[in-house]
Protein backbone atom coordinates (compact mmCIF):
# COMPACT_ATOMS: atom_id res chain seq x y z
CA UNK A 1 0.00 0.00 0.00
CA UNK A 2 3.02 2.26 0.08
CA UNK A 3 2.84 2.84 3.82
CA UNK A 4 5.97 3.08 5.91
CA UNK A 5 6.98 0.53 8.53
CA UNK A 6 6.40 3.20 11.14
CA UNK A 7 2.82 3.75 9.95
CA UNK A 8 2.11 0.01 9.95
CA UNK A 9 3.63 -0.31 13.42
CA UNK A 10 1.42 2.49 14.73
CA UNK A 11 -1.66 1.01 13.10
CA UNK A 12 -1.15 -2.44 14.61
CA UNK A 13 0.49 -1.23 17.84
CA UNK A 14 3.80 -3.01 17.30
CA UNK A 15 7.36 -1.72 17.22
CA UNK A 16 9.13 -0.96 13.96
CA UNK A 17 11.52 -3.80 14.79
CA UNK A 18 8.65 -6.31 15.06
CA UNK A 19 7.00 -5.10 11.85
CA UNK A 20 10.32 -5.25 10.02
CA UNK A 21 11.10 -8.76 11.29
CA UNK A 22 7.74 -10.20 10.27
CA UNK A 23 7.74 -8.36 6.95
CA UNK A 24 11.06 -10.04 6.17
CA UNK A 25 9.69 -13.44 7.22
CA UNK A 26 6.66 -13.07 4.94
CA UNK A 27 8.85 -11.84 2.09
CA UNK A 28 11.15 -14.84 2.51
CA UNK A 29 8.16 -17.22 2.60
CA UNK A 30 6.60 -15.95 -0.64
CA UNK A 31 9.84 -15.53 -2.58
CA UNK A 32 11.38 -18.96 -2.01
CA UNK A 33 10.46 -22.60 -1.82
CA UNK A 34 7.10 -24.22 -2.48
CA UNK A 35 5.03 -21.02 -2.51
CA UNK A 36 7.21 -19.42 -5.19
CA UNK A 37 7.32 -22.60 -7.27
CA UNK A 38 3.54 -22.98 -7.17
CA UNK A 39 2.27 -19.40 -7.51
CA UNK A 40 4.92 -17.26 -9.24
CA UNK A 41 5.30 -17.37 -13.00
CA UNK A 42 7.55 -14.89 -14.72
CA UNK A 43 6.08 -13.56 -17.97
CA UNK A 44 7.40 -14.64 -21.34
CA UNK A 45 8.04 -12.06 -24.08
CA UNK A 46 5.60 -13.98 -26.30
CA UNK A 47 2.75 -13.92 -23.78
CA UNK A 48 -0.21 -11.86 -25.00
CA UNK A 49 -1.14 -8.69 -23.15
CA UNK A 50 -3.94 -9.57 -20.72
CA UNK A 51 -7.37 -8.46 -21.95
CA UNK A 52 -8.05 -6.37 -18.85
CA UNK A 53 -5.03 -4.22 -19.78
CA UNK A 54 -5.32 -4.25 -23.58
CA UNK A 55 -9.01 -3.27 -23.46
CA UNK A 56 -8.67 -0.73 -20.69
CA UNK A 57 -8.81 2.98 -21.44
CA UNK A 58 -7.45 3.45 -17.94
CA UNK A 59 -4.23 1.44 -18.45
CA UNK A 60 -3.41 0.71 -22.07
CA UNK A 61 -2.98 4.26 -23.42
CA UNK A 62 -0.29 4.87 -20.82
CA UNK A 63 1.45 1.49 -20.98
CA UNK A 64 1.14 0.40 -24.62
CA UNK A 65 4.75 1.29 -25.42
CA UNK A 66 6.28 0.04 -22.17
CA UNK A 67 4.78 -3.44 -21.87
CA UNK A 68 7.62 -5.72 -20.88
CA UNK A 69 9.85 -2.92 -19.63
CA UNK A 70 8.83 -3.33 -16.02
CA UNK A 71 9.18 -7.12 -15.89
CA UNK A 72 12.22 -7.35 -18.14
CA UNK A 73 10.59 -9.24 -21.04
CA UNK A 74 11.05 -6.44 -23.61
Amino acid sequence: TGLSLRHVGERFQHSNETVSRYFQEVLDAVSTGPFYAKYVRLPNANDPVPDFIANSTKFFPFFQHVLGAMDGTH
